[in-house]
């Protein structure tokens, strides 16, 4: 089992370490992105507005419609898209970060700032849903049959373990920073952008392999 493993880690960090650095990327973008849409918009809206719990589940509903579309948009372009592509998703996700700005900015009414904030929320999740799609299916074309069992259960724990330390962390900086989120949420915005051009090259690397497995 250890010489299986081992094999695996190589062909998936090593001799093709841009599947490897997908999940890095992946797992980066899970930390930044994801406890927003977990806890951040109901942060936003209950205690930073002080709105009733009906305006949440009003978000709610809104961002739900969003993944819904995203679900089926990922359909209708699947033949057409190209995994390469899909910075271009991320990089759209890390801007719609700044429509949060004028939402905490106090000038607007409560109502104009739910409504930013939740359009924006749900513009993160429909490109949040479709990129974890894209991302997926390329692992999986890129990967040997023999090793993708294991590959997904790791992709898996990763998301697993990254979540709920992400939902953590994102809990105190709202708390600790609650008079400057702005800043909070400008920064996420960069390093989003960032983290989506860092990985330019290695989704086309993910692209070009994906070619070749299945031609």
């Amino acid at each position: 089992d250890l010489v299986i493993y081992r094999v695996f880690f190589t062909h998936s960090f090593k001799d093709k370490k841009y599947i490897g650095e997908t999940m890095v990327l992946n797992g980066s973008l899970m930390f930044l992105v994801t406890p927003y849409l977990s806890i951040g918009m109901t942060y936003l809206i209950s205690v930073k507005l002080q709105l009733p719990a009906v305006w949440n589940g009003t978000a709610q509903v809104i961002t739900g419609i969003a993944a819904i579309l995203g679900g089926i948009a990922s359909a209708i372009i699947s033949e057409k898209f190209q995994t390469e592509n899909l910075y271009q998703f991320l990089i759209a996700m890390g801007a719609s970060f700044i429509i949060l700005i004028p939402a905490l900015s106090g000038t607007h009414s409560p109502i104009t700032s739910f409504l930013l904030i939740s359009l924006s929320s749900a513009a993160i999740l429909l490109l949040a849903n479709m990129a974890g799609v894209y991302i997926i299916a390329g692992i999986q074309k890129a990967c040997p049959q023999s090793m993708l069992g294991r590959l997904m259960a790791l992709f898996n724990a990763c998301s697993n373990l990254i979540l709920p330390v992400g939902i953590w962390v994102h809990g105190i900086i709202y708390e600790k920073y609650s008079s400057q989120l702005h800043f909070v949420f400008l920064t996420i915005s960069i390093l989003t952008i960032l983290t989506a051009i860092k990985g330019k090259n290695v989704y086309f690397k993910l692209q070009n392999d994906s070619i070749n497995h299945t031609s």
